[in-house]
């Protein structure tokens, strides 16, 4: 074999012994570089299909594709004031022509109870007995409550009884109860109790008739126990 053909015979063994030692010093660099090419290219092709797959829905929207989008509905309109077109809620007052309605007042509860003297004087006055009963009037304005009720309690005996004025049961009965109302004066509780026992003046009332008669007895009046039982014995 000549030189010049062993020559040529050696030189492939030559490159190749060069690429495997650059081969072996490079091969972690190399692997690193053509990951990192390889990511590169799915990254871009992961783009494009996305990219096609969008132009997609929005030619199946205009086109009459099956392509379906998803997009945010507006709520059904069970809302008072829902507007919508806009989709709006439009609250009392957002607009100058609401009318905003105020909160309702509550009711005055008129007081009817007559439990004062002050009270007891306008009842006379309103009944035109100033004059008839100027004595009770007198004691009525004394400043004593105990003697106010008693007075008050008097100008309804007469009332009752017809005394110095004509029989008036029912006008009698609202002196009998103003004067309870005011100090629980025993002789108007027992005068209540009668009038309701018989029906005086007021619906008959057995229950209201027994209550006061009892409240008389204890606070000692003489004539209650009598009419106590005439009372249970016509249950």
């Amino acid at each position: 074999m000549s030189d010049n053909q062993q020559t040529q015979d050696q030189q492939p063994s030559g490159i190749f012994s060069w690429f495997k030692s650059k081969w072996q010093t490079n091969k972690t660099a190399v692997i690193a570089a053509s990951s990192a090419a390889a990511l590169i290219i799915s990254l871009t092709a992961a783009a494009l299909l996305f990219n096609g797959d969008k132009n997609d829905v929005q030619d199946g929207g205009n086109n009459g594709g099956t392509a379906s989008e998803q997009i945010e509905t507006a709520p059904e309109n069970t809302i008072d004031n829902y507007d919508a077109e806009n989709n709006t809620i439009t609250l009392p007052g957002d607009n100058a022509n609401d009318v905003v309605e105020p909160e309702p007042e509550e009711p005055v509860i008129e007081d009817t109870v007559i439990d004062s003297p002050e009270e007891v004087l306008e009842l006379i006055d309103a009944n035109g007995l100033n004059d008839v009963f100027a004595k009770e009037v007198s004691r009525i304005k004394s400043g004593s409550l105990n003697a106010a009720s008693q007075a008050t309690k008097d100008i309804g005996h007469y009332l009752a009884n017809g005394l110095k004025v004509s029989e008036d049961d029912s006008l009698a009965n609202q002196f009998f109860q103003a004067s309870y109302d005011m100090n629980h004066n025993v002789q108007a509780a027992h005068s209540i109790g009668y009038q309701a026992l018989h029906g005086l003046g007021m619906d008959k009332s057995l229950d209201l008739a027994e209550k006061m008669l009892s409240e008389a007895q204890d606070g000692g009046h003489p004539l209650a126990q009598a009419h106590l039982k005439y009372l249970n014995s016509i249950k």
